[in-house]
């Protein structure tokens, strides 16, 4: 299937960040655009289905929680990250939750095997830790790896006990127990 974001003049149309629910039916993807969209695609159609607009920047990350009914939205610069819910399978969605205390851009987005966390990797050096358990992002820890000075991704172990930060600064990678 061919997915088709508006495009524009300039950066407008360039997209930076994908992701699908677990059950492969929908697809986000965002970027640069106007309105710094995130367009949420019907995957077998290729449809269109929503948008979510107006985002205070550039859209680097996007992460599904394993149910598919919450994204996280990880934005450029100091934005932060956005969470929004959907009961409707993406037909419409509503902001539940967000944090903009960031001193760099979201570079790595993953929720927990469970859905209850959300891991995110900032170039401001720190990995966060939040609890979405009530779809309300509550920051639960956060820590600054000595492996490297710009955290670029995140993952879970299978048990979601350790989480393994790579950097775009270093070839090391860290692992950290998830629940400091």
């Amino acid at each position: 299937q061919v997915l088709r974001p508006p495009l524009g003049p300039g950066n407008d149309g360039k997209l930076y960040a994908a992701a699908i629910t677990p059950d492969g039916a929908m697809v986000a993807v965002g970027g640069w655009s106007t309105d710094n969209d995130v367009y949420l695609f019907d995957r077998s159609s290729g449809t269109l289905r929503h948008r979510i607009t107006g985002l205070p920047d550039v859209v680097t990350q996007l992460t599904f929680s394993p149910d598919g009914k919450t994204l996280a939205v990880g934005l450029w610069g100091t934005n932060g990250v956005r969470l929004f819910n959907s009961d409707s399978a993406w037909h419409g969605s509503r902001e539940s939750s967000n944090d903009s205390r960031y001193e760099g851009a979201v570079s790595g987005a993953k929720f927990s095997g469970d859905g209850a966390r959300l891991a995110l990797a900032s170039t401001d050096g720190m990995i966060r830790m939040y609890d979405v358990s009530q779809q309300q992002l509550k920051l639960v820890s956060s820590t600054r790896p000595s492996q490297g000075r710009q955290p670029f991704g995140v993952a879970w172990s299978a048990d979601d006990t350790l989480l393994a930060v790579g950097f775009s600064d270093s070839t090391a990678v860290a692992v950290l127990k998830a629940d400091t």
